[in-house]
């Protein structure tokens, strides 16, 4: 299978309407004789996403087409992200890295490189007695807010849980859905427009309506494939 391909670049940078949202694997049994309910969660949650154009141009309309195209259906693969939430609302504003092998689950041991600021006390002159620390560290008690995304191991997650940055830059990641396979020691968490990999829901969404001045209009679905 090919590399997947990247979003189409357009004029109109952002979707008219867009929805994204995980959806669950489970099935329900309910007992014919008392009604009672039994619910078995299963592996494979997925994302699912759905979005718009209205009024595209002419030249975006051609550029999305022609994306579509090289799609060929089902059959091609794209990275996808969240265009409601493209970066965190917590303070995280770059990558970080996994800490330690065979982590599996909805949590996983994670490490930041802390930033430093050291001030020279030979540098400081009698009136800057007040500036004699060692080392100012980047800590933040907001690193990443529930509802925000991060990307690891080729799998998107939705964070749960409040992560708060120390000293140290040792953290513990919860998010949804689990882990699908465990991640090497070091791999990359990134944070800004983390992807997953989608296809096209059906061969029909190349389902352009045109209208007068050329102005064109488009929705597009597509499903997590792993």
């Amino acid at each position: 299978m090919t590399a997947p391909l990247a979003l189409p670049v357009i004029s109109q940078r952002a979707p008219t309407q867009a929805s994204f949202s995980l959806v669950a694997n489970t099935q329900t049994f309910e007992s014919p004789l008392n009604k009672s309910v039994q619910t078995y969660e299963l592996p494979g949650a997925r994302w699912a996403a759905s979005w718009s154009y209205q009024n595209l141009t002419d030249a975006d309309a051609r550029i999305l087409k022609a994306w579509l195209a090289k799609l060929r259906g089902q059959a091609g693969r794209f990275s996808c992200y969240d265009w409601t939430h493209k970066r965190p609302t917590g303070r995280a504003y770059r990558s970080g890295s996994v800490n330690g092998a065979g982590q599996t689950g909805r949590t996983v041991n994670a490490e930041w490189a802390v930033l430093s600021l050291t001030i020279d006390s030979h540098l400081l002159t009698a009136d800057m007695t007040d500036l004699t620390c060692d080392a100012i560290h980047e800590t933040y008690a907001d690193w990443l807010l529930p509802g925000d995304y991060i990307g690891i191991n080729g799998e998107l997650k939705l964070v749960t849980d409040t992560v708060a940055l120390t000293g140290s830059g040792l953290v513990i990641i919860a998010f949804e859905p689990p882990l699908r396979s465990a991640p090497a020691d070091g791999a990359a968490i990134t944070v800004i427009r983390p992807t997953c990999t989608m296809r096209l829901v059906d061969d029909k969404q190349d389902n352009m309506t045109f209208r007068e001045q050329k102005r064109t209009d488009i929705t597009i679905s597509a499903v997590e494939v792993f």
